[in-house]
């Protein structure tokens, strides 16, 4: 009898999300295109007034003022949805680690892999001790350093280290995020110690190479974020279980 693989599933689910979300990633793109087309026709002092919310309305803005904004909308766009893609991974992650944390825990054979950690249980919760086992454990395992997840989720999934080529580009792509986020782009010394690298080659808007140390600011391109999307579903294509 074939045994069904649970986490076969979550991967084929996060494939389509990804691929969903890329999809409307493209269609912000596109749509600003075409609304930068109309900005472009109109004279600098023509106003613009918009209903931006129920019964709000914002004040006249010159088209001036949406040309500057016009300029760094791109960046904001790319920056939102792979920040979408990101946390779409983490939360995958998490649930399949929580999967085998159930398993574990179920007995259904020792998983070893998980490695070793410390949990707090209460005895004066009303909650049995199994469940208060797992939420210790996931909530651990969520605010765990990323490398440390990813390195648990290739022994679980990849032990031959089948996608190492793709797991370095999303480990990547994990700490462009957080210098996104919380650096303004600008790529500190710990991430090349993360990393293992002194230098980081990314993907220009043309698709040519450029190459990137520490205290240099990151601008995603199209081409960077594709390169990121494919090796999402490279990934979780060979995690995937026969």
């Amino acid at each position: 009898m074939t045994v069904i693989d649970p986490v076969n599933s979550m991967l084929d689910e996060f494939r389509g999300l990804v691929q969903a979300t890329y999809s409307a990633f493209i269609l912000a793109r596109t749509s600003h295109v075409l609304g930068a087309s109309v900005v472009d026709a109109l004279a600098d002092h023509t106003l613009i007034t918009a209903t931006v919310g129920l019964n709000t309305s914002i004040e006249p803005i010159p088209v001036s003022e949406l040309r500057k904004f016009k300029a760094t909308y791109p960046d904001f766009v790319v920056d939102v949805f792979h920040g979408r893609l990101v946390q779409h991974w983490q939360d995958l992650l998490t649930r399949i680690f929580a999967h085998y944390v159930d398993l574990h825990i179920a007995n259904v054979r020792a998983f070893v892999e998980l490695g070793r950690t410390q949990v707090r249980v209460d005895f004066t919760q009303a909650l049995p001790v199994s469940e208060q086992l797992r939420e210790s454990l996931c909530r651990d395992f969520q605010f765990a350093k990323y490398s440390d997840r990813q390195k648990l989720m290739t022994r679980l999934r990849d032990a031959g280290h089948q996608a190492a080529t793709e797991a370095d580009t999303v480990l990547r792509h994990v700490h462009f995020r957080n210098a996104l986020q919380h650096h303004q782009g600008v790529l500190r010394e710990f991430v090349f110690g993360e990393l293992g690298r002194q230098d980081i080659t990314v993907l220009d808007d043309a698709g040519a190479t450029r190459t990137l140390r520490a205290g240099d600011k990151l601008a995603l391109s199209v081409p960077e974020l594709d390169s990121f999307r494919r090796a999402l579903l490279v990934l979780t294509q060979r995690w995937k279980s026969t």
